[in-house]
């Protein structure tokens, strides 16, 4: 009777009972692999330095919207806003305390990661050095022009060292162009798009659709930000969400999803460029017509600096006294006879010719020989400036992106290079190509990047002066920047031809090479280190299939835009799982034997004018659905409770 009173109260089973069952399953699903803490639908934004926190609203908006959407109301949008690491390559290379998980942060498997630059205000005043007991130092006086900048040879490095590490993830990285209220879009919204392009991302152009909406309110600004990031994500205009964001109307905000939408169109078949970025930007790899100024015998190097410029002098005479084929045509970054232009401090005001420290003297006594002025990241400013414009008939200025950190804060070793990795010391390096027109040697970038592959690699082992693969790569650097083309290395390097540290022949040759490679992309902000056409070229496909196991896979990938001679490749660190294979017609197929789980794929896809995309997918293994196994012995048995509690209440009844 206990049993029936039970029985006829709720003539179905006990909802403790069902909730048991319910809690029981959920549990099952969330700590299963593959579904704990499981990314692969959400989004991460990543916004970092003087810039960072503007976009806080723009992760709210954007998560409004993908809730108001079906297939991705489950979507969760994250944001990493750091104003202390100062660019995205800081963040990548320098694991000071604040850049801490910051790769492991890019990798833990979105959907997709959006990539935001760093907009930089244009410093102002003077920078108090203390290296030698020096003094204030008139780096930013005098500066021609007053407003916002950035450095896109900095995020173009930011872009290519994360971007591997989000599509090995299994993520799709991409970039929001940021509108920039002191510069028009076109001063450098096609550099962008030569980044995106030269990396294989693709550009959400929201500076584009603000200067199309005309005047906004930042609220506004906002809003088509997250309608723009959302509408390149999904496919859909963002009208078609039931979000409808605070403050702004809903006619408002159906205008401005409509504007993304259009913009976003439009921009994609719009051609952004068709030259090489090579006389534009920061790094140049390409001749610098020394062959057509006068000169004897060789382009005079000048410099600022201590030993380690000396140093340096003596690694170009090495790399271009040792070859043999080198003729005097070629010596464009050498000595003449052994002397060399350098001293502490440039003198723009002394012009006595008999001073052994002048400068103005020396050059205007060669007035036949072009210079090349190097100038030290740690003295550069308006000193050197009118060194510069004082002999601009005859002189090339190359800015030394070497980091005045080291002297700075005093340290050595491992922790020199990563106070050197900082990107906040070498951020008046490239205001001075925006403002100024210098040409870099980005040297920090190539520590950077040294860092990366040589496990042993110190920046300084004094806390001043460079180390060895630094010095070469550095010389290198200049001899690629000058001339446009990898130049003959020296098969020996002897023990007398090293001053810091204890580095093998092969290592310092790899540092140089690494140099020249480094250079000839930045040129071209391209990872191929070669002209990328712009291209309206786009992966479509936007997730894979589950793969049986044991049973027969075909998935096929597509892509639009572009000519249309796709070939495609996996360019995955992890590769494809056993059993499977990527033609270059973009066919995924083959047997899965073994249960992997979740694998991470990356896809790259180029056409026949060489621009590229790429994109990062999940591949899951599942097993051939058995209703007597797992999950489905449990279904079963609920659903057998069930008729059965009903077939009691009805016979009790």
């Amino acid at each position: 009777m206990k049993i029936r009173i039970i029985d006829r109260q709720r003539h179905e089973p006990s909802g403790r009972f069902v909730t048991v069952i319910a809690i029981f399953l959920f549990t099952f699903a969330m700590t299963s692999p593959g579904f704990a803490q499981d990314k692969s639908d959400d989004i991460l934004l990543l916004s970092v330095g003087e810039s960072s926190g503007l976009y806080s609203d723009v992760a709210v908006h954007l998560q409004g919207l993908l809730a108001g959407v079906d297939g991705y109301r489950n979507a969760k949008v994250d944001i990493l806003q750091e104003s202390r690491i100062e660019s995205l390559a800081d963040g990548f290379y320098d694991q000071n305390s604040e850049d801490v998980g910051f790769r492991a942060k890019v990798a833990e498997g979105y959907k997709n990661v959006i990539l935001i630059p760093t907009i930089n205000t244009t410093p102002t005043g003077t920078i108090e050095y203390r290296e030698f007991n020096g003094g204030p130092t008139n780096v930013y006086d005098e500066a021609p022009l007053d407003n916002k900048y950035f450095a896109p040879e900095v995020f173009y490095e930011g872009a290519t060292q994360l971007s591997n590490l989000i599509l090995n993830a299994g993520s799709t990285p991409k970039i929001l162009l940021p509108n920039n209220v002191d510069q028009q879009v076109s001063d450098y919204g096609s550099v962008m798009k030569r980044v995106a392009n030269g990396v294989g991302l693709d550009l959400i152009p929201g500076a584009q659709a603000v200067q199309a909406t005309g005047t906004i309110s930042n609220a506004e600004e906002q809003f088509l930000y997250a309608s723009s990031i959302f509408t390149q994500v999904t496919g859909l205009n963002a009208s078609s969400s039931t979000y409808t964001p605070a403050g702004i109307s809903s006619g408002n905000a159906a205008a401005l999803g409509n504007t993304a939408q259009a913009t976003i169109d439009t921009q994609r078949a719009t051609q952004q460029y068709s030259t090489s970025y090579a006389e534009e930007g920061a790094v140049v790899y390409r001749n610098l017509d020394v062959a057509t100024a006068p000169f004897n015998d060789v382009v005079r190097y000048a410099y600022k600096g201590s030993s380690t410029h000396d140093w340096t002098r003596d690694a170009l005479n090495k790399i271009i006294d040792s070859n043999p084929a080198t003729s005097a045509a070629f010596r464009k970054l050498g000595t003449r006879n052994g002397e060399s232009i350098g001293t502490r401090y440039w003198h723009p005001d002394d012009t006595d010719p008999s001073d052994a420290q002048n400068q103005l003297g020396k050059l205007n006594n060669d007035a036949d020989q072009r210079a090349f002025m190097y100038v030290s990241g740690s003295w550069l400013g308006a000193d050197a400036q009118e060194v510069i414009d004082l002999n601009q008939a005859n002189m090339v200025p190359m800015a030394f992106d070497w980091i005045k950190s080291f002297a700075i804060d005093s340290v050595s070793g491992t922790a020199s290079t990563l106070d050197a990795l900082d990107y906040h010391s070498s951020s008046e390096l490239y205001f001075n190509y925006a403002e100024r027109g210098w040409k870099l040697i980005p040297l920090t970038i190539g520590m950077g990047r040294l860092n990366e592959a040589m496990p042993d690699f110190v920046a300084s082992d004094d806390g001043l002066h460079m180390s060895d693969p630094l010095v070469y790569m550095n010389a290198y650097m200049m001899l690629s920047s000058a001339l446009g083309t990898e130049f003959p290395f020296p098969d020996e390097i002897t023990a007398a031809d090293i001053h810091r540290g204890s580095y093998t022949t092969e290592q310092i040759r790899m540092a140089a090479l690494m140099g020249h490679d480094l250079i000839k992309e930045l040129a071209n902000l391209s990872e191929t280190g070669d002209f990328v056409p712009d291209s309206d070229l786009l992966i479509t496909t936007d997730q894979f299939v589950a793969a049986q196991i044991g049973e027969q896979y075909s998935f096929q990938l597509f892509a639009s835009g572009g000519d249309s001679a796709y070939a495609w490749e996996t360019i995955s660190d992890a590769g494809l799982p056993d059993g499977l294979t990527l033609s270059s017609e973009g066919l995924l197929s083959g047997t899965v034997m073994d249960d992997f789980g979740n694998w991470n794929v990356a896809v790259q896809v180029t056409d026949g004018t060489g621009a590229f995309k790429k994109a990062g997918f999940k591949l899951m293994a599942v097993a051939v659905p058995e209703p007597t196994t797992g999950a489905f012995v449990l279904l079963a048995a609920v659903g057998f409770v069930v008729r059965r509690s009903r077939r009691r209440a009805d016979r009790f009844a």
